[in-house]
C-alpha cells in the first residue's frame, strides 16, 4: 500500500483498536461506491480496506510503526521544518468571516489547536497540500484553513498552537483579534447585538492528498448579524404565523372542512399579518431576505448550494420552503 494508513483513516498512530474501528465505519459510509458517485470512490474504498486490514493486524501494524519511526529519524535533519499560524485579518466586525490558517511541513502528529470558544466555526476546515523546496530539499506542506466569525465585540487572543514533527515540538505565535460592532442586517439602524441568523449552504469539499482526492458534500454556516430588536420581532412573527396556521386548521375542522386547507389559509393570513408587523416596525423578514445578504450572494455565486444532498427532489425542497415560512 502506497499511502499512510493513519492518514487514510484520519487517526493518530496511538489510536486504540476501538478508535480504528469507529474511524473505519465512518469513512466506509462516506466512500462506499453505492453512496459516493465520485469516479475515484472505488479506489479510495479499496485503499481504506487495505489500511484497516493493516492496522487491525497487530504484527503488521507493529512492523509498519517501526518502519515509520526509522523513516522519521532518518529524515529529521533533511529539511528545516516549520509550523505557522496566522489570521487573514486582525480587525473584524461582529459576525464577519475571517480565516485562521495553519501551515506545517512533514507528517504532523498530535496537533494541539487553540481555544476558539469566542468565535463561530462555520464548518469543517479546508485542507490542501503542496510540495515546497527549501535549502536544496523538498517536503510536503500542509495548509489547514478554518473560517471563523466573531461572536461579540472586544479584544480576543488566539493562543499558541503546537504540533509534533518528527518527534520535535513546534509552537506558533499568538494571534490577536480586535472585534468592533457591526450593523444589523435586518434593521440597519440598530447594532448587531443579538443572536445572528444562521444560514446553511452546501459545497463539494475536496478531500485527500496529492495522489488521492475525492469530493464530499459539506455544510457551511453563514452568520448574518442581527440586533436584539430584530430578533425579538422575528420571534413574535414566528409565533404569529403558527397561531394563525393552527387557528385556521381548528376552524376548518369545526365547520367540517379540510384541515389542510384551513391550515394553509391560516398560514397565509398569519404571513400577511406578520409582514405588516415587520413593515411598521421597520424590520426585514427572515424569509427571502437572507438571500440578499452580500455574503450569501457571494457564496452562491461561487457554486455553493442552498439545499443539502438529501433535498434534491421537489418534495424535499417544498418541505424546506414551508419550514422557512415559519422563520
Amino acid at each position: 500500500m502506497q499511502h499512510d494508513p493513519y492518514v487514510i483513516l484520519g487517526i493518530s498512530p496511538s489510536a486504540t483498536p476501538e478508535e480504528i474501528k469507529r474511524a473505519y465505519r465512518k469513512k466506509a459510509f462516506e466512500l462506499h461506491p453505492d453512496r459516493n458517485s465520485d469516479q475515484h470512490a472505488e479506489q479510495l474504498f479499496r485503499e481504506l480496506n487495505e489500511a484497516y486490514a493493516l492496522l487491525t493486524d497487530a504484527d503488521k501494524r507493529r512492523n509498519y510503526d517501526k518502519q515509520y519511526q526509522n523513516y522519521s529519524r532518518s529524515n529529521t535533519d533533511q529539511f528545516d521544518h516549520y509550523f505557522e499560524m496566522h489570521v487573514s485579518s486582525n480587525n473584524v466586525k461582529v459576525c464577519e468571516e475571517f480565516e485562521l490558517i495553519f501551515t506545517y511541513t512533514g507528517e504532523g502528529r498530535f496537533m494541539q489547536k487553540p481555544d476558539l470558544r469566542d468565535f463561530y466555526i462555520t464548518g469543517k476546515p479546508f485542507v490542501s497540500f503542496r510540495d515546497v523546496y527549501r535549502s536544496g530539499k523538498t517536503a510536503r506542506e500542509t495548509t489547514i484553513r478554518y473560517v471563523l466569525a466573531a461572536k461579540r465585540v472586544g479584544s480576543f487572543t488566539i493562543n499558541r498552537a503546537a504540533i509534533k514533527l518528527f518527534g520535535k515540538k513546534f509552537i506558533t505565535a499568538t494571534q490577536y483579534i480586535q472585534v468592533i460592532s457591526g450593523e444589523c442586517f435586518f434593521s440597519p439602524d440598530k447594532p448587531a447585538d443579538g443572536r445572528p441568523l444562521q444560514v446553511s449552504l452546501w459545497y463539494n469539499a475536496e478531500k485527500g492528498g496529492t495522489n488521492r482526492k475525492y469530493l464530499v458534500n459539506t455544510k457551511h454556516t453563514i452568520y448574518i448579524p442581527r440586533s436584539n430588536y430584530a430578533q425579538v420581532y422575528h420571534t413574535i412573527g414566528r409565533v404569529l404565523k403558527l397561531i394563525f396556521a393552527f387557528w385556521g386548521f381548528f376552524v376548518a375542522v369545526k365547520i367540517s372542512r379540510s384541515g389542510i386547507i384551513g391550515f394553509a389559509i391560516g398560514s397565509a393570513y398569519g404571513a400577511i399579518m406578520t409582514y405588516l408587523l415587520y413593515y411598521f416596525v421597520k424590520v426585514k423578514p427572515v424569509f427571502m431576505s437572507e438571500r440578499k445578504y452580500s455574503l450569501v450572494i457571494s457564496y452562491l455565486q461561487n457554486g455553493y448550494q442552498p439545499y443539502p444532498p438529501h433535498a434534491r427532489n421537489l418534495i424535499s425542497r417544498a418541505l424546506m420552503f414551508i419550514n422557512k415560512l415559519f422563520l
